[in-house]
């Protein structure tokens, strides 16, 4: 409306209400849009479906997301759901440059490192962009013993049979076998 011929000017279609005719001069939003200022503390802006990107709707206006965010659900650093540039999303909601212990960074989403199943071993370790490379344990064939056991994160260690006093027939077994002398 002019103050010099005051008239009644339509709404742009987005707007509920408005201080003139284009998209950014809505002052209140119909409930199924969000209202964007057009600069911080303007009562004017535009009415739209959803927020633009580093935005997150509250109360039906969306709001400035923290800087590390480039997607979020509300204005501090523990609220984003997407990260900006190299930075990864950890497991409670932060964008760091590197994950927590136990997890590995993956298209910017910090991921579990996976667990090694029976009858393997994490023979490399879960960081930085890798994650925990599992790998059979060996086998400890006749003639040698187990002489340390397997773990989840160590390999069997084996050993030899002393030639001539003890043996093993078997595979993987934890003793060797005294060998019986023979007397004729």
């Amino acid at each position: 409306t002019s103050t010099s011929n005051p008239s009644c000017v339509p709404c742009y279609f987005t707007c509920a209400t408005c201080a003139g005719s284009s998209s950014d001069t809505c002052l209140t939003c119909p409930s199924t849009r969000v209202f964007t200022p057009v600069s911080p503390g303007s009562k004017e802006g535009s009415c739209t479906t959803n927020c633009a990107s580093k935005k997150y709707a509250s109360e039906g206006v969306c709001l400035n997301c923290h800087a590390s965010c480039a997607e979020c659900t509300g204005p501090s650093a523990n609220h984003c759901s997407k990260c900006t540039g190299d930075l990864f999303l950890t497991p409670s909601s932060t964008c760091e440059p590197t994950c927590p212990t136990g997890y590995f960074g993956s298209s910017n989403i910090c991921v579990k490192c996976r667990s090694c199943a029976n009858g393997f071993y994490a023979s490399g370790g879960c960081s930085g962009t890798s994650d925990t490379t599992c790998s059979t344990w060996s086998t400890c064939p006749a003639g040698q013993y187990v002489s340390v056991p397997p773990t989840s994160t160590s390999n069997r260690v084996c050993a030899s049979c002393n030639l001539g006093s003890t043996f093993q027939p078997d595979v993987n077994q934890e003793v060797c076998l005294n060998v019986s002398q023979c007397t004729s």
